[in-house]
């Protein structure tokens, strides 16, 4: 893996922050922000369903968006649609068994469980003299975040991608930048749009990386 791929600092304990970046050879300002009221609604299929003991199993690793006392919502059940309260959580890769507290009426294993995902982080680029090139850029993982920007001029020649660390490409919450998230460069020159679409997060565990950033924010707000 060439060393030219760097990857961006980020600061878990702000929900705005901006850093100054050499990019190419090339200096620009990267100004990320979190908006909690960009959530989005996630749907599971039911796989069990116990009246007894009050669950709903679904299959999903993920239990950032089960907290207790989380509302969750039946869909398209046979005579359990509506709002359950969360009571307790239990894992069990791949799947999680959620008991609640209202009663289950249905044994019929049938319908989906919807939630609401936590907010999201969003970038936003300028250049050197901090006019903005683009802005709101959603940090989906696993692929180059810009991708439907590649024809704007002036942005970075190359791609930004946000790498979600488990390998699961889950959503990255408010205080996982830096812990289950890393956001690396990866100059034109070095892999095409096809390619990085395809890059697993083995690239991070590759040691190839530059760190030329500052390893302070220039601005950051909790």
């Amino acid at each position: 893996m060439s060393t030219s791929i760097i990857e961006i600092p980020l600061f878990t304990q702000f929900t705005r922050f901006e850093t100054k970046m050499n990019l190419n050879n090339e200096l620009f300002y990267l100004n990320f922000h979190y908006n909690k009221r960009a959530e989005i609604y996630d749907l599971y299929y039911l796989i069990d369903v116990d009246v007894d003991k009050k669950y709903f199993k679904i299959r999903c690793s993920d239990t950032d968006n089960f907290d207790r006392e989380a509302v969750i919502e039946i869909q398209d059940s046979t005579g359990n649609d509506g709002y359950y309260t969360i009571k307790r959580v239990h894992e069990d890769s791949p799947f999680l068994t959620l008991q609640v507290r209202e009663i289950i009426a249905n044994a019929t294993i049938d319908g989906k469980v919807g939630v609401n995902r936590s907010g999201s982080w969003f970038l936003d680029i300028s250049d050197s003299d901090n006019n903005k090139i683009i802005s709101g850029i959603r940090l989906a993982t696993n692929m180059p975040v810009d991708y439907q920007y590649d024809s704007f001029a002036n942005k970075p020649d190359g791609h930004l991608i946000f790498l979600e660390m488990s390998g699961k490409k889950l959503e990255v919450g408010r205080f996982d930048l830096g812990d289950k998230g890393r956001l690396i460069f990866v100059p034109s020159s070095e892999l095409d749009l096809e390619e990085l679409v395809a890059l697993s997060i083995s690239i991070f565990q590759d040691t190839g990386f530059q760190d030329t950033g500052s390893d302070t924010p220039v601005g950051g707000w909790a």
